[in-house]
């Protein structure tokens, strides 16, 4: 077994409203190595974000609920 196998896959989200679009998404990222979390509205995706860290996160600009400008911005510390 190699070290990899012990490490845990990092934690990919994507937010869409899309259901297409999530699927396509999902596919390349568990390709490339992620656990994929799905979330159909920007609120859902910042519940998701807050209780799992991902380390990476696609955002669509056009969401019910919250748009990706304002589920971005949630997101990003200010400083």
């Amino acid at each position: 077994m190699t070290v990899e196998a012990d490490r845990p896959r990092p934690v990919a989200l994507v937010a869409d409203d899309e259901p297409d679009v999530q699927e396509l998404l999902a596919v390349l990222l568990t390709r490339a190595g992620y656990d994929v979390l799905l979330a159909g509205d920007g609120e859902e995706a910042l519940r998701l974000a807050r209780r799992h860290l991902p380390a990476v996160v696609v955002v669509d600009v056009r969401m019910p609920k919250l748009d990706g400008y304002e589920t971005t911005s949630a997101l990003v510390p200010t400083r």
